[in-house]
């Protein structure tokens, strides 16, 4: 998917979410790379599982993140084997993933800070 899609997709959403907020201002950055030209799919049940776990790992680590109660709450309604689409936007201080329906229709977003290589 293309970075104008992705750009289309986020701006037709509330921006008073503080995800989509920080997901445009993703998508805005110069520089940003899309992880893959072809999403990734995944099951519904799937995606609701890793949020989950992504959610308490970086709470856990102390990593700025927004958008999972989001996303996990939109996962909770769709059925669990359902195909959902993952784009992933890679930026230089954060890194963010979409969730979308087949049909494009956006489920949630989740917008995390990159962690620092350690240095030596």
């Amino acid at each position: 998917m293309k970075h104008a899609k992705i750009k289309a997709l986020i701006s037709a959403l509330n921006r008073q979410l503080p995800w989509v907020e920080e997901f445009m201002q993703l998508v805005d950055e110069s520089g940003v790379e899309i992880s893959s030209q072809t999403p990734g799919r995944a099951i519904a049940q799937e995606v609701l599982a890793d949020a989950k776990i992504h959610k308490q790992t970086t709470a856990r680590s102390g990593i700025e993140s927004c958008g999972f109660d989001e996303l996990i709450s939109a996962m909770e309604l769709v059925p669990p084997n359902d195909q959902v689409l993952i784009l992933g936007l890679i930026g230089s201080k954060k890194r963010g993933v979409l969730y979308c329906t087949i049909e494009e229709r956006v489920l949630g977003g989740v917008v995390v800070a990159r962690r620092p290589f350690l240095e030596k």
